[in-house]
C-alpha cells in the first residue's frame, strides 16, 4: 500500500485503543514522517529475520507478507500500518471480508490515514456493497484529495446510475492532475478520466463534448500498443458511428487496425461503418475477416 512522506504523523504504540496521538502537539507543529511508518519498517525487518531464522518460505510473495505482518502484529498490535499492509495484502488474495476487519483496525488507530479509508473502500466495491465503498471514498478524500480516489468514486458512482456526480468527480480528478502533474498520473490514470468523461457525457446525450474528451485524451503520448490509447480510439470511433460521421469512424478503424490488425472487433467495426459507407464488397471482406 503506497503511503506519504510529509503529511500528518503520529504514533499508536504507548496508548490505548482509539487513542491516536499526533506527534505535531509535541513539538508544535508537523512532522514530516510518518512515525508509524518508521516504527513498521523496523518491524517488517524484525519479522523477516525472524522468518529467515525459522525456515519459513512460503510459495508467494503475498502468503510471504501475510506472515511477516502477523509477526510484526505480535511484537506491536497498536501498529496502523501494519494492520493495513495485512488488509492489502489479504484483498490480493481476494480475501475482502478479512481485509476490511484489518482495515477496521488500523482506522480504530489511526483515523487520519486516507490510503486506509481508500483500501477499505476497495474491499467494500468488491463485495459489492457500492454506497459503503463511495463513503469510504468521501472519508480518504477529505483527508487527502486524490485523482486515483477520485477516479474509483466515479466508477462507483457511474455502476450506481448517478453520472452527473461520476462526471463531477471526472473533473475534480483532473484539476488535481492539473495543479500538481505527475509522471504516473499523466501516463496511467490521466487518459482513463479523459475516457470515462467522455463515456459519461455520451450517456448523458452530450456527444460532441465527450467527442472531446476522448480527443483531449488521445493526445497524451503513448507507447504503442497501448490499452488506454486503444480505449479511447474505439470509444471515439463508435461515437463518430453514431453520430453518422462515416468517414471519420473509418480513419480511427485504421489506426486501431495499425495497433491490432488481427481483433476481430475492429474488424467487425469496420464492417459496420463501410457498409454505411455504401461499400459493401469491402464491408463483406471486413465481416468475413472477423469471422476468421
Amino acid at each position: 500500500m503506497a503511503r506519504y512522506i510529509g503529511q500528518e504523523a503520529g504514533i499508536k504504540h504507548e496508548y490505548p485503543e482509539g487513542r491516536y496521538v499526533h506527534a505535531c502537539d509535541a513539538c508544535g507543529g508537523r512532522s514530516s514522517l510518518y512515525i508509524d511508518d518508521l516504527r513498521f519498517h523496523v518491524l517488517e525487518m524484525q519479522s523477516r529475520v525472524r522468518m529467515q531464522s525459522e525456515g519459513i518460505n512460503p510459495k508467494t510473495r503475498q502468503e510471504h507478507d501475510l506472515i511477516c505482518y502477523g509477526y510484526c502484529l505480535e511484537i506491536d498490535p497498536y501498529s496502523a500500518r501494519a494492520w493495513a499492509e495485512k488488509g492489502s495484502t489479504l484483498l490480493d488474495l481476494s480475501k475482502p471480508e478479512q481485509a476490511l476487519t484489518c482495515f477496521s483496525r488500523a482506522l480504530e488507530i489511526n483515523p487520519r490515514d486516507s490510503d486506509t479509508w481508500f483500501a477499505r473502500g476497495i474491499a467494500f466495491k468488491r463485495l459489492g456493497q457500492v454506497e459503503e465503498a463511495l463513503t469510504c471514498y468521501d472519508k480518504s478524500l477529505e483527508i487527502e484529495p486524490s485523482v486515483v480516489v477520485w477516479k474509483n468514486k466515479e466508477l462507483s458512482l457511474q455502476a450506481l446510475g448517478r453520472y452527473d456526480e461520476a462526471l463531477l468527480c471526472c473533473c475534480r480528478g483532473l484539476e488535481i492532475d492539473s495543479k500538481r502533474p505527475d509522471p504516473w498520473i499523466d501516463r496511467e490514470v490521466k487518459p482513463d478520466l479523459w475516457n470515462d468523461r467522455g463515456v459519461i457525457l455520451a450517456k448523458l446525450s452530450r456527444s460532441h463534448e465527450a467527442l472531446a474528451c476522448y480527443e483531449r485524451g488521445l493526445q497524451i503520448v503513448f507507447p504503442l500498443p497501448d490499452i488506454r490509447h486503444i480505449r479511447l480510439q474505439r470509444n471515439k470511433e463508435m461515437l463518430l458511428l453514431d453520430l453518422g460521421r462515416y468517414e471519420e469512424a473509418l480513419a480511427c478503424n485504421d489506426r486501431l487496425l495499425e495497433i491490432e490488425p488481427a481483433d476481430p472487433s475492429d474488424w467487425k467495426n469496420r464492417g459496420t461503418i463501410l457498409k454505411a459507407l455504401g461499400r459493401t464488397a469491402e464491408a463483406e471482406e471486413a465481416f468475413a475477416r472477423a469471422c476468421m
